[in-house]
């Protein structure tokens, strides 16, 4: 029976363990092509954005037609994550770098929830120097 247990509790582990990835791989993808509707199916009702020198607490609608605004200007030529991590909070973090054909940007995503429930609570595009 403990085997049993086990086994259970470790298939319905690595499910979520899954799910937060799926929620990983479809923000890169979205950062990759530009697409900012695929990035807002992942913001928290509010959400704190920052790009370039704008900065302020937006709804997901409004973050999200301030982000399409920006992959307008700069086309994603490429975007990969350089670091990714885990607070003591339980608040999962990535560090990526985007670039287009003008410039290249650091990407600081920070998620809050549960594996399988991660939503984007900040989002800060910076310009690299």
């Amino acid at each position: 029976m403990k085997k049993i247990l086990f086994i259970v509790f470790l298939f319905l582990g690595q499910m979520a363990f899954s799910q937060g990835d799926a929620t990983i791989n479809s923000i890169k993808i979205a950062f990759k092509t530009g697409n900012s509707t695929a990035l807002a199916k992942y913001f928290n009702t509010t959400i704190d954005l920052k790009i370039l020198d704008k900065e302020d607490a937006y709804s997901a609608s409004q973050a999200k037609l301030i982000l399409k605004d920006f992959f307008s200007k700069y086309p994603p030529k490429s975007y990969y994550i350089v670091h990714e991590g885990k607070s003591k909070n339980a608040v999962k973090y990535l560090i990526g770098t985007l670039t287009s054909d003008a410039k290249s940007f650091r990407v600081y995503i920070y998620l809050k929830g549960e594996s399988e429930k991660l939503t984007i609570q900040e989002l800060s595009i910076e310009e690299e120097e």
